[in-house]
């Protein structure tokens, strides 16, 4: 080691690693949609589901980190807060898609 360098050690809370890289992988399914557009759906439904996967486990690591002495505690948190705005974003959405459906039929509806 170098003069005064400290050697980083693997954490050790796991839940907060998965809970990052599942908020990761739930703004990707809100990106993906732009990409490839015939898969709209199945990109929101799979990101409110990634997206509660992170919140889940960010707050099992946010309780794990508390008693390993704050290790991953950090992640935690990024990983829920990710979470709740792609399950914010896909309901936003999928009530948008039933209002402009509401609208749509009270147009139809009115001639």
């Amino acid at each position: 080691m170098a003069d005064g360098a400290k050697q980083e050690t693997p954490s050790r809370n796991t839940a907060a690693k998965w809970s990052l890289y599942a908020g990761g992988g739930a703004i990707c399914c809100l990106v993906l949609p732009f990409l490839v557009p015939p898969f709209v759906v199945a990109y929101l439904c799979m990101g409110f589901v990634i997206g509660l996967v992170a919140i889940i486990t960010g707050h099992v690591g946010r309780f794990r980190g508390r008693r390993l002495g704050g290790d991953g505690r950090g992640r935690a948190l990024v990983g829920i807060l990710l979470g709740w705005f792609t399950v914010l974003v896909c309901v936003g959405v999928v009530l948008f898609w039933f209002g402009i459906a509401a609208v749509l039929a009270v147009i139809i509806d009115s001639f």
